[in-house]
């Protein structure tokens, strides 16, 4: 895929996928699509898709961090399970080889747009940590899954299937609502009112 050849809208770049792509629908928690994103190969095939999430009702969850619709609460990447790629190794396996620490600020600090201080992280101490083997959408998804609760109600996961790997974070829901959300889970690769939708809110934030 040459670089102007690159997918520029939510519809073309998750038609572009060749892979099982998952998101949300029906605004679950007030959950509205923020901000998208893509990873071509050096082969230039599309090997993941991003779609990240805010909602107003955790606009207080962080006292230090102001709500803006660019902060996410809550991101799931697409990752195509059979792709060989030195980037996909990194973004799928650092949350399992990574210690505790990084894996708060290196998948929920960095790409969810939070920064956490250290004592934030010692209030909230170690994460609750589950091994979940979860049904979404005809596929059956394994993996781990990472919470730490108060002060930050902050997740992060990883989960396989054989076509598709779903890593991602959230910040702002609960333990609970993160089930939730994950178990909400639809593949949307030919969804196209729900793609106009994503693309609706993208381009229109303040509504």
């Amino acid at each position: 895929m040459r670089h102007e050849d690159r997918p520029r809208t939510i519809p073309e770049t998750v038609h572009a996928a060749l892979f099982p792509v998952y998101g949300l629908s029906g605004h679950p928690l007030d959950l509205s699509l923020s901000s998208h994103g893509l990873g071509i190969s050096h082969l230039g095939n599309l090997i993941h898709v991003s779609l990240l999430f805010t909602s107003p009702r955790y606009s207080k969850s962080h006292p230090y961090y102001p709500y803006s619709p660019k902060s996410g609460n809550f991101q799931i990447i697409s990752v195509d399970a059979a792709a060989r790629h030195p980037e996909r190794e990194h973004m799928t396996f650092d949350l399992e080889d990574s210690s505790e620490g990084q894996v708060l600020n290196s998948k929920i600090g960095v790409s969810g747009q939070h920064h956490f201080s250290e004592e934030e992280q010692k209030q909230a101490g170690s994460p609750i940590i589950w091994e979940k083997t979860l049904p979404l959408a005809n596929a059956v998804f394994s993996g781990k899954i990472l919470h730490w609760g108060h002060p930050l109600h902050a997740s992060a996961f990883l989960l396989k299937s054989e076509e598709t790997i779903l890593t991602g974070n959230a910040y702002g829901p609960s333990d609970e609502e993160l089930m939730q959300l994950l178990e909400s889970l639809q593949v949307i690769n030919h969804q196209d009112d729900l793609l106009g939708q994503y693309q609706y809110a993208f381009e229109n934030p303040d509504l």
